[in-house]
Order: structure tokens, then C-alpha cells, then sequence
């Protein structure tokens, strides 16, 4: 006789999953992006673990969300543009920038997969672009030309997001923005090995070959499964430039 437990578990950012209805008064000139990540949390029943991050203090001075919109979506227009990644763990919200990891989680060796495909290093991000998808000319640009000329353009570009709806505010965002994602890169690669449960998204990883290389990576995607064992499929994908 075979037992099968089925389980369906969400994480904490279900809870964002609400509305957004906000009381802020924007048109008083003081309100920040801190100030509305604040209250979103508060709204959602989250802590705000991150209260410093690129552009936190950068001045929000109407209310850009369509009716309609969640939560999360809010979270995700200020970790946008603050080149940052947004993550609950234990209740709290953590907004994260890959580049400022610095501590390794795992060091993965040959004992410790059963099958690897080691892909292609990403080049790092040297250009950063924020403007308007339908609007030709609206949009501006930086680029770190000593990189592109080594590596070729490696864009991260952003569209119509809702703190950067002017060329102005685009032109007050970029720089902070440039600066904190400039340089990011990864080595691509695909694991599976015996289940590590305890590595989590965004948790920098460093891994060696057969030839005793050792490269620099993260937690993209993980993929945990029983029975028969606890096995982990971990990977972080390849960009495209």
C-alpha cells in the first residue's frame, strides 16, 4: 500500500496579494519610496526589514498606480528601481541587491551532485536604461564604456515604471540605479544533487569543476522533491544580452 501526502504551500508574499489603497499624502512633497514601501508592508501585515536601499529617499510626489493594482506590484516598481530583488523570510521584507552579497552559502564540490551542467559566464550589466516603451525619446540612458568596449552592451533596461514617469525623475533615479546594479554577473549553471533545503533564493553559491576552477554564482531557482530521498534541482539560468 503506498500513502500519498499531497501539500500546497504558498510563501509570505501571498499576503500582498491585496489591493493597494493608500493614504498617503503624496502631493506634500515629503512622501519617499521608503515611505510607501512602509505602508504597503503595514497594509499587508509584513515588517519592513530594509528601510535603506538605492533611491529610498527619492521623493514620490503623486500616486502613479492605476486602480486596481496590488500590493506586490507596488513592491515591485520600488525594487525595480532601486536594482534591487524584494524577499520575505519570517515575516519580514527584504529588499536585496545580488551585487552586495558577499557571504558564500555553499561551496559545491564533485562529491556533491549527481548530474551538472555548467553553462556560460553572463558579462556584467554595463549599461542601464529607463524610459517609456511607447514614447520614442523618452527614455535615458548611462553606460560604462571602458566595460562595453571589453564585453559589448549588457542592457538592463526599464520600462514604465510608475516612479519614473518623467524625464526628470528618470534623470534623478538613473544614476543610483547605474551604480548599484553596474558590474552584476554570474556563472550560469543547472544542478542536481541530494536535497540542500537550507539554500534559499538569492543565496550566492561558489562551485568547482574538474579542473579544480572555481566559479561565483547564486540561488536562481530551486526545485525540492521526495520521495526517495530529498532531491534539489538548483540552477541559475543565462541571460540574454
Amino acid at each position: 500500500t503506498t500513502n500519498i501526502s499531497k501539500v500546497t504551500a504558498m510563501d509570505y508574499m501571498l499576503k500582498t496579494n491585496i489591493p493597494y489603497i493608500t493614504e498617503l499624502n503624496y502631493a506634500d512633497g515629503t512622501v519617499t519610496l521608503t515611505d510607501v514601501l512602509q505602508e504597503v508592508c503595514s497594509k499587508s501585515a509584513l515588517i519592513l526589514a530594509t528601510s535603506k536601499f538605492t533611491n529610498s529617499t527619492f521623493k514620490v510626489d503623486s500616486n502613479q498606480f492605476a486602480e486596481g493594482t496590488l500590493n506586490r506590484q507596488v513592491i515591485q516598481a520600488v525594487a525595480q528601481i532601486s536594482g534591487t530583488v524584494a524577499k520575505i523570510r519570517n515575516n519580514q521584507l527584504y529588499l536585496i541587491n545580488p551585487n552586495m552579497i558577499t557571504e558564500v552559502s555553499k561551496v559545491f564540490t564533485l562529491n556533491n551532485y549527481e548530474e551538472a551542467e555548467i553553462k556560460r559566464a553572463t558579462h556584467p550589466i554595463n549599461l542601464v536604461s529607463l524610459g517609456m516603451a511607447d514614447v520614442e525619446g523618452e527614455n535615458i540612458t548611462l553606460r560604462d564604456e571602458t566595460s562595453i568596449e571589453k564585453d559589448g552592451e549588457n542592457s538592463l533596461v526599464i520600462n514604465d515604471n510608475p516612479f519614473a514617469y518623467t524625464q526628470t525623475k528618470r534623470e534623478q533615479l538613473i544614476t543610483a540605479l547605474f551604480d548599484a546594479v553596474k558590474g552584476f554577473e554570474y556563472k550560469s549553471y543547472s544542478f542536481k544533487c541530494q536535497g540542500q533545503p537550507y539554500l534559499e533564493t538569492l543565496d550566492k553559491i561558489q562551485f568547482i569543476d574538474k579542473d579544480k576552477n572555481t566559479y561565483d554564482s547564486y540561488v536562481f531557482r530551486f526545485n525540492d522533491k521526495s520521495p526517495n530521498g530529498l532531491e534539489s534541482i538548483i540552477e541559475a539560468p543565462s541571460i540574454i544580452k
